[in-house]
């Protein structure tokens, strides 16, 4: 039986991080001309947003309506049993498990059910500058044993958006249902009550992470592709074109300072960059050139999408 009625709670936290006691003044452009310092947006751009609500979409559809359909039939035992209704909570908890079985015979090699997400939002306003020098500060600190203070700063190093997801454990939950049943049906009440609040605490809690920088990045030569798309372009728009690498180039530069991947695979970017610069440079550059980088990064946000 689905269970339609079901509202999916989907709640987005926006958390603005400022590092005020660092440089917030835009970055010195270094081997490319790029825009004002990209890395201190306050806010994510309706581009950013459409990413997210993508991720949120992918989640939804994973959501398992049986599952939903248990959990608020176990409440709604918990409930029962509260007010010593002892055939309403056997009746509730009859159909939690009915529900559970569909999920296990759809997918018998299920581990574990979603039933809710939810989105948390990070956005670093910061230079690239603050963020390295806030680095370092956290590392003196924790040299100097002062934990606290390293993670005061630590704490705010992160620009991402989490997707976090709620499941149940299919191969205890409907276990702990047909144990409750007999002490219902004994009387124990209390015990029962226990039992099944244990199961309802024992839901586990997935977090997806999307880094905001290469997302950005990723925006950034999009948009630079479909202008090259454009045929006789003005020198306006080349210089666009030169801009966005830098651009680019900055928001990859601030994922690798806050710790999103490792040195090897920024050096490729940066390659695969420098490559895409100097075809710009040399000659009118067509689209093709930027699917081999954005097919990378693509590929390099997959290891992030599990914490």
């Amino acid at each position: 039986m689905k269970f339609n009625t079901f509202s999916l709670l989907i709640t987005f936290s926006l958390v603005s991080v400022i590092l005020y006691a660092l440089p917030l003044a835009a970055e010195e452009s270094k081997s490319t001309t790029r825009s004002a310092d990209l890395a201190s947006s306050k806010v994510i751009s309706e581009a950013e947003q459409a990413k997210v609500n993508d991720q949120v979409n992918k989640k939804q559809k994973e959501i398992i309506n049986e599952a939903v359909a248990a959990i608020e039939q176990t409440k709604d035992a918990v409930a029962a049993l509260e007010n010593n209704k002892k055939q309403k909570a056997l009746e509730a908890l009859e159909a939690a498990l009915g529900e559970l079985e569909v999920v296990l015979a759809r997918e018998p090699d299920l581990a574990f059910a979603p039933i809710d997400t939810q989105i948390t939002i990070h956005n670093l306003n910061a230079t690239l500058t603050g963020i390295e020098q806030a680095r370092e500060q956290a590392i003196d600190y924790l040299k100097d044993k002062e934990i606290q203070k390293a993670r005061a700063i630590l704490t705010g190093l992160a620009s991402e958006v989490v997707l976090s997801v709620t499941s149940i454990p299919l191969a205890t939950y409907p276990d702990v249902i047909k144990r409750v049943i007999p002490m219902i049906d004994a009387n124990k009440l209390e015990n029962a009550q226990a039992a099944l609040r244990v199961a309802l605490n024992s839901m586990t809690v997935t977090n997806y992470v999307f880094p905001l920088p290469i997302i950005r990045a990723d925006k950034i030569l999009e948009k630079a592709q479909a202008l090259t798309k454009k045929i006789d372009r003005t020198n306006a728009e080349n210089e666009t074109l030169v801009r966005s690498i830098g651009d680019a180039r900055l928001q990859l530069e601030t994922a690798e300072a806050l710790g999103y991947g490792n040195q090897d695979d920024y050096r490729t970017l940066y390659e695969r960059l420098d490559t895409l610069e100097e075809r710009i440079g040399g000659n009118v550059p067509g689209s093709g050139y930027f699917e081999e980088i954005r097919e990378f990064i693509s590929d390099y946000l997959k290891p992030f999408d599990k914490e």
